[in-house]
């Protein structure tokens, strides 16, 4: 089953849509490289235009697990059936969010949290079938692979603060001050609006996301069921008042997709379906 997940997202995502070629060694100082935007033929998520979010069935207001850590489970109706959307709201200034990368030893997101006992641990960029990941990863302040060039966006930790940039408009460059970060596609929304550009062939699937709110709280979340389109997700997050999202990726979908929470029963967990070398894990400070 993950040699089966891998494939298909090396090669159909990766290098039908974008073409990308497999990273570096691990850590190992890289050159950027360029990489073709994706087809324009792929049909777009259009910003102004309706996006149709999907609505909740029941309201559940943000639950406080401990200091700086609150969390929602929402039943949300999305084309035509209802889904589970679990979303974590972070307070950087207590906690410290971190990135992990292994490519030698691949693990599922609840193994991951097994194994780095964080508070929160959620499955982030996309990897080849080599479990190289696609784009740069800084962990500890160690680079590896070759940063995503015109397109993506970029989740990073600077002078200890959290931000997201949309690689298109502010490629990445070299930055002794930024210790954690890693990127992903397609950017969803920047400054409260839709990307220009984002793909969307219709194609349904699981869905995990990170985002900054206006308030500059960071939110990490997960969509359970393989039925969202990225018009599904950017609609839901664009128009979600109670995440009031400033900016926000599109994280590795599909069967990579998992979020491990401490202090929740595992009925309310989700795991990633196949190992994932790269995660994002947050802790208290």
């Amino acid at each position: 089953m993950p040699a089966l997940k891998q494939r298909f997202l090396a090669s159909v995502v990766l290098c039908t849509v974008l073409g990308l070629t497999a990273c570096q060694q691990p850590f190992a100082a890289q050159p950027a490289a360029t990489a073709p935007k994706p087809a324009a033929s792929t049909p777009a998520v259009t910003p102004g235009a309706p996006t149709a979010p999907p609505t909740a069935t029941s309201m559940i207001a943000w639950q406080t697990l401990r200091n700086g850590i609150e969390y929602i489970q929402r039943r949300e109706h999305v084309g035509e059936t209802d889904d589970w959307v679990t979303v974590v709201r972070l307070d950087p200034s207590k906690l410290a969010l971190t990135v992990h990368y292994d490519p030698t030893s691949p693990r599922t997101v609840r193994t991951w949290f097994a194994t780095l006992n964080p508070d929160v641990v959620i499955n982030a960029g996309f990897f080849t079938e080599e479990n190289k990941a696609t784009g740069l990863v800084i962990s500890d302040g160690k680079r590896a692979g070759q940063t995503y060039k015109g397109f993506g966006g970029m989740f990073s930790v600077r002078d200890g603060k959290p931000q997201l940039q949309w690689l298109a408009r502010t490629p990445y460059a070299t930055d002794a001050r930024v210790t954690q970060a890693v990127q992903s596609f397609p950017m969803l929304l920047l400054n409260g609006k839709v990307v220009d550009g984002i793909p969307d062939d219709g194609s349904r699937n699981r869905r995990s996301f990170i985002g900054i709110d206006r308030a500059g709280k960071v939110l990490v979340g997960i969509c359970q069921s393989p039925i969202w389109t990225m018009s599904d997700l950017v609609g839901y997050l664009e128009n979600s008042p109670l995440l009031d999202i400033n900016n926000a990726l599109n994280l590795d979908g599909g069967a990579s997709s998992g979020l491990w929470i401490k202090g929740l029963p595992d009925a309310l967990q989700m795991d990633s379906l196949v190992e994932v070398p790269t995660v994002i894990a947050v802790y208290a400070r």
